[in-house]
C-alpha cells in the first residue's frame, strides 16, 4: 500500500526507514502539501537566481502548539534560495556582528492559532522583494495530500516529492 507522509522534523534514522520501506512501497514525503507553498519555493528560487547580491530572510508564523522551529516548511524555502557557500542563522538574538553576506535568517514566531504564514524577503539596495503565502485553513493541506494521494495510487515502490506533482 502506498505511503503519503506529511510529518516535519524528522530524525536521520526516520529517513533511513523511510528510504528502506520505499524500496518495498511507492512513498511520496513533503513538509507542505499546499500548492500555493509550492508555487512559493519555486518563486523564491527564481527570485534567488535573479538577486544574487540580496541578503535573504525567512519567517514563518505558526499556531502556538507547533513544536517545531524552524518547521519543515522554512527549511525548504532555505533549501531553495541556498547557495552552496549559504549558512543558516536561527534568529538573531543577542548578535553582536554585523550580518554575513553567506548568512539566511530564519526566523519562528509562534502565537494563536495561526495556520501558517511563510514569508521570504530579499533586501538589497534601496529595494527589497517580499514573497508571501498565507494559510487561512488547514483544509488547504488535506486537499493537496488527497490530491497527491491520488497521484501516488499505482507508482512504482521509490520515493517521491511534491516536485513530481507540481512540476
Amino acid at each position: 500500500m502506498p505511503l503519503l507522509i506529511g510529518t516535519t522534523g524528522l530524525e536521520s534514522a526516520h529517513e533511513r526507514m523511510i528510504d528502506e520501506a520505499a524500496q518495498r512501497i511507492p512513498i511520496l514525503q513533503a513538509a507542505n502539501f499546499s500548492p500555493g507553498v509550492q508555487a512559493l519555493k519555486k518563486l523564491c528560487h527564481l527570485a534567488a537566481q535573479c538577486l544574487p547580491d540580496f541578503d535573504i530572510e525567512i519567517i514563518e508564523r505558526h499556531h502556538a502548539g507547533k513544536a517545531d522551529a524552524p518547521g519543515g516548511t522554512a527549511l525548504m524555502l532555505y533549501e531553495a534560495v541556498a547557495q552552496p557557500d549559504s549558512r543558516p542563522i536561527f534568529g538573531r538574538n543577542a548578535a553582536l556582528q554585523k550580518r554575513q553576506k553567506e548568512e539566511i535568517g530564519l526566523h519562528s514566531l509562534r502565537g494563536g492559532t495561526l495556520c501558517g504564514t511563510h514569508e521570504t524577503g530579499f533586501y538589497g539596495m534601496e529595494e527589497h522583494l517580499r514573497i508571501i503565502h498565507t494559510v487561512e485553513s488547514r483544509a488547504v493541506f488535506a486537499h493537496g495530500a488527497l490530491k497527491a494521494a491520488k497521484w501516488l495510487i499505482g507508482k512504482p515502490a521509490g520515493r517521491y516529492d511534491v516536485n513530481d506533482i507540481w512540476a
